[in-house]
């Protein structure tokens, strides 16, 4: 047989093989939210409440296993999971929101960007404590009519439903 009836090279398959790995990747990632039909890349309120209790179960986690405490703080247009370090809070997580989304911590209504009450050494206004306890807090992620509300008194878990 001549080399050109041999078939591919090794060095051809690899690069065929990598270039459709990168469309399929491309692909998943553009269908990855629900705003797949409309063009839009905003979550749904259901999903960015899948999203909120398990950065909050991380944070709960965190506090228990590393025995010091981690935050939740409202950020711009979304949340953010921190961790107590010597000198300071360093976000590990976090996530975005739905529009006309509202927080309540500790019955106190953050309305708007969702900026957070001033406190001492810049402290997240959701603690979570290494004994399991936490702030208690409220969020009502998306539009009345459309919306899920989370919720947790501190002690429990973060528990989600739609409205």
């Amino acid at each position: 047989m001549t080399r050109a009836a041999a078939g591919f090279s090794l060095i051809e398959l690899v690069i065929v093989v990598t270039i459709v790995s990168v469309l399929a990747l491309t692909v998943t990632l553009g269908f990855a939210t629900e705003g797949r039909l409309t063009g839009t890349r905003e979550a749904s309120p259901a999903r960015t409440a899948e999203a909120l209790e398990a950065g909050v179960a991380r944070a709960r986690d965190l506090a228990i296993l590393a025995r010091a405490p981690a935050g939740l703080r409202p950020d711009g247009d979304g949340w953010e999971i921190l961790r107590r370090e010597a000198d300071g809070w360093r976000r590990i997580g976090g996530g975005a929101l739905p529009e006309r989304s509202e927080w309540r911590i500790d019955g106190q209504l953050i309305r708007g960007a969702l900026t957070t009450p001033e406190t001492d050494d810049d402290e997240p206004p959701v603690r979570f404590l290494p004994d399991g306890r936490s702030t208690a807090f409220e969020l009502r992620l998306g539009p009345r009519g459309a919306a899920h509300r989370c919720a947790t008194s501190g002690p429990e878990p973060l528990e989600c439903h739609a409205e």
